[in-house]
């Protein structure tokens, strides 16, 4: 039985979704409480992976439970939330089709940007927002964020790490709300190259501050050329919002 699962997860304490030689990853935790509960080893295959540090509201992934197996759909969130960490939680379960795929069948997918810009750091967001004390234009960054909605050739805002054949992504929307001194960036895509989200968003708040102007956006997006590219964010501040297929 194919299932797929969504996940919420802090990801501070992870090295990202990705399994890896140190074994510190969100996807090792999942399938080392499989294992324990079932006593097969289950692949777990995500929409798609999370950096080092990076959040999730609902990462989603498929796994194939075996015939054999005695865990239920009914059971399966209560047991295997009991084998995981807690700052990793399997939020819901649903039986379907063995042709769905976690990644491939995905359509979109929503990234949350968290930061607050108060002069004092705030001890209660550490870990989970962006530091950033300085005073900003909302307005100028709506009028910039709309020059990245698109299809465009994304190669000045992204790093080097990724396996791309193509730096062509479709920015679907990018929504920017301020909360007093909080501001929430919800960039909406058909896929990502590697920290593009958080290139993105350093370069929105550089045009915040009138350090890159909208035309210049335009010239990074034509030429590849990272020059007009602001700082790429720290990972406490991603978070892996929605996946919708």
């Amino acid at each position: 039985m194919r299932v797929a699962i969504s996940i919420e997860y802090n990801g501070s304490n992870y090295l990202g979704w990705q399994k890896n030689g140190e074994n510190k990853s969100v996807c090792y935790e999942l399938e080392s409480a499989l294992l324990r509960l079932t006593g097969s080893e289950i692949k777990v295959v995500a929409s798609g992976r999370t950096d080092s540090g990076v959040h999730a509201y609902a990462q989603v992934a498929h796994l194939d439970l075996p015939n054999n197996c005695s865990l239920t759909l009914k059971n399966l969130i209560k047991n295997i939330n009991k084998e995981l960490p807690c700052d990793i939680r399997v939020i819901s379960a649903k039986e379907v089709s063995d042709k769905f795929h976690a990644r491939y069948n995905v359509k979109s997918k929503t990234y949350l940007y968290k930061c607050y810009t108060s002069p004092v750091s705030s001890p209660l967001k550490n870990g989970l927002y962006a530091h950033c004390p300085t005073v900003l234009n909302i307005e100028k960054m709506k009028e910039g964020a709309k020059a990245f909605e698109g299809k465009h050739n994304f190669k000045a805002f992204c790093l080097s790490g990724g396996d791309n054949e193509s730096f062509e992504r479709e920015i679907l929307s990018i929504d920017i709300i301020r909360k007093k001194d909080e501001l929430y960036f919800y960039v909406k895509g058909k896929g990502f190259l590697y920290s593009m989200v958080r290139l993105i968003v350093g370069t929105l708040i550089a045009v915040g501050q009138n350090k890159v102007t909208l035309e210049q956006i335009k010239i990074a997006l034509d030429s590849g050329d990272k020059k007009f590219v602001g700082e790429k964010m720290p990972a406490c501040g991603l978070y892996l919002y929605q996946v919708e297929y």
